[in-house]
C-alpha cells in the first residue's frame, strides 16, 4: 500500500476492512513510510478540529476535547501519532490510540514504557498495537505497555477493564499482569476486569482459550466461560455463562449491563462510567442486586431507572448523590 488514506483508517477503526486490505494497512503503519503518511494527515485533521465544524460536536465539546487531545500530546513526544488517531476518533466518536514504534518486536523486551489512562467520566479508548492486537480500556482503568514487544512475548499492565483482541502468535503470548494475577493467551478475545482495591478480579472468555495464574492456581478458560477470583482469599471458581460471555463487555459498545450485580458493584461502576460520588445515608441499599440493561443515558436518567425498579432513592447533594432507601 502506497499511502493511508482517511477512508483506509475509518476501516480499519471499525473492523470493515476485509483480510487481505487489512494486512496491507498494518505493514503501511507499520513502516517508516506508512508513519510519515500518518503524521501529514494528521496535521490535516488537526486544521480540521480547529477550524470546522464536524458533525454531533457542538462547540463546547469539540474545543473540550481538543485540548484534552492537546494536553495528551505535550506530555509525551510519542502522541503525536496517537493525536492523528484521536482526531480521527473525534469524527467516530470514539477515542483510538495507535502504536507509535516502527517495528513491533525487538530481542528483548524494552524497558520504555507508555501508559493510557482512561480517567472517570471518560469514554473508552480503543488501542491498536502494530502486532494487530486491538485493545478497548474501559473508564476507570490504566493500561501499560512497552514501547516494543520482545520477539518471545507480548507483556501488559493492566489496571481496571479492558477487552482485548489479540492477534495469533503461538511463538509470542499475549500476558496481561493485572497485579494479584495474570492472564496468558496466544490469541483470543476476552474481558478482563481487575482495579485495584477490589476483592474480585473476573475474566469472561469470547473466543480461543486462556489461562489464568494467580499465585500457586491456575484457571483454564473455553469459550463463554467465566473465571472469578478472590485477590484476598486466593480462591476461584470457573463457570459456564449460560450466554455468551460477549454480555460482559457490553459497556465497549456503550451499553451499561448488570446481571444479579450486587449494589456496591452498581455504585462502584457508575462511578467509573459517570464520575459521580455516592454518599451512602442507609447500609440497606447494599442488601439489593440488580438485572437490566440500559443504554448509556444521562446520569439522572440512569438513576431513576434503578428507582423505578427498587425501593433505592436518590438524592443531588452538590457534588456527592445520597443513596438511601424508601422502606
Amino acid at each position: 500500500m502506497a499511502d493511508i488514506s482517511d477512508n483506509d483508517l475509518q476501516k480499519l477503526l471499525t473492523g470493515s476492512l476485509d483480510d487481505k486490505d487489512y494486512e496491507a494497512v498494518i505493514s503501511a503503519l507499520d513502516s517508516e513510510k506508512g508513519s510519515r503518511a500518518i503524521s501529514r494527515q494528521m496535521d490535516i485533521v488537526f486544521n480540521r478540529l480547529e477550524t470546522e465544524d464536524i458533525d454531533g460536536l457542538n462547540s463546547i465539546s469539540r474545543d473540550r476535547v481538543l485540548r484534552r487531545i492537546k494536553a495528551r500530546i505535550r506530555r509525551a513526544a510519542w502522541l503525536r501519532r496517537f493525536a492523528y488517531a484521536a482526531s480521527l476518533a473525534v469524527m467516530f466518536a470514539v477515542g483510538w490510540v495507535c502504536t507509535s514504534d516502527f517495528s513491533p518486536f525487538r530481542l528483548h523486551l524494552s524497558d520504555e514504557y507508555n501508559e493510557i489512562v482512561v480517567h472517570k467520566g471518560e469514554r473508552p479508548v480503543h488501542v491498536l498495537f502494530q502486532d494487530g492486537t486491538h485493545v478497548i480500556v474501559n473508564s476507570g482503568s490504566t493500561l501499560r505497555y512497552p514501547l516494543c514487544f520482545a520477539n518471545n512475548q507480548r507483556r501488559v499492565d493492566l489496571n481496571g477493564e479492558a477487552y482485548f483482541n489479540v492477534k495469533p502468535n503461538t511463538s509470542a503470548p499475549f500476558i496481561v499482569n493485572l497485579g494479584h494475577s495474570e492472564i496468558k493467551v496466544t490469541g483470543t478475545a476476552f474481558n478482563a476486569r481487575s482495579f485495584d482495591g477490589d476483592s474480585l478480579t473476573v475474566v469472561t472468555l469470547d473466543d480461543g482459550s486462556l489461562s489464568l495464574c494467580c499465585r500457586d492456581k491456575e484457571f483454564h478458560l473455553k469459550p463463554s466461560q467465566k473465571v472469578v477470583y478472590n485477590n484476598f482469599t486466593n480462591e476461584g471458581d470457573v463457570s459456564a455463562t449460560g450466554i455468551s460471555a460477549s454480555r460482559s463487555s457490553l459497556w465497549k459498545d456503550n451499553i451499561i449491563a448488570f446481571d444479579r450485580t450486587p449494589m456496591r458493584e452498581v455504585l462502584s461502576t457508575i462511578n467509573r462510567i459517570y464520575d459521580v460520588e455516592f454518599d451512602i445515608r442507609d447500609n440497606d441499599v447494599f442488601s439489593h442486586s440488580f438485572t437490566f440493561t440500559s443504554a448509556l443515558v444521562p446520569l439522572d436518567s440512569l438513576l431513576d431507572d434503578i428507582s423505578a425498579i427498587s425501593f433505592v432513592r436518590f438524592i443531588h447533594n452538590g457534588e456527592s448523590i445520597e443513596v438511601y432507601t424508601s422502606r
